[in-house]
């Protein structure tokens, strides 16, 4: 067994043994009750409207106006998903700056420590990936994946940071 495999198999028994520790610690010591309202539920749902229409809307634009010019240039489904990671931060966004991102009853700083290593994991990544760069290639490669999930996770970053300190001001507000 080479140090790949091994590094392969280490790292897959890390993530079952994170995985099923998590899920005991929730059940024995977790007794709050977590879950959406039904005004973040409506919100939520008002958000993934908007995130499709946005998804749909610019699928249209890229396919009438730009798909033929810039066919040669960048590939299409760099295109298709980049237009995909947009609709899922639209709704995403939306859903965060109206306070119905977490459930309730669930801390806000461990979100926003996710999406740090999320951001970091992505990132170094694609500076791994970074010599396999090819705008025109007919396929997606890691690099622009891992590129597209950073961009993703640090709008949502500050996002999530926008509304922790317009909520520390309504708070700072209330209080005088």
């Amino acid at each position: 067994m080479n140090a790949y495999v091994a590094g392969i198999i280490f790292g897959v028994l890390i993530g079952v043994i994170a995985v099923v520790s998590s899920s005991i610690r929730k059940k024995k010591f977790d007794k709050n009750n977590v879950h959406y309202d039904e005004r973040q539920l409506l919100i939520r749902g008002r958000g993934a409207n908007y995130g499709f229409i946005t998804v749909i809307i610019l699928n249209m634009i890229y396919a009438l106006f730009f798909y033929s010019v810039t066919v040669d240039i960048v590939s299409p489904q760099l295109v298709i998903i980049a237009i995909m990671f947009l609709g899922i931060l639209v709704d995403v966004v939306y859903c965060v700056l109206n306070s119905a991102y977490i459930m309730v009853g669930q801390k806000v700083k461990s979100w926003i420590a996710l999406a740090v290593v999320v951001i970091m994991c992505n990132l170094y990544a694609a500076i791994s990936n970074a010599d396999d760069i090819d705008l025109a290639s007919r396929y997606m490669n890691g690099f622009f994946i891992n590129v597209s999930i950073c961009v993703l996770f640090t709008g949502i970053l500050i996002a999530m940071v926008i509304r922790m300190l317009l909520d520390k001001r309504g708070d700072a507000n209330e209080e005088s």
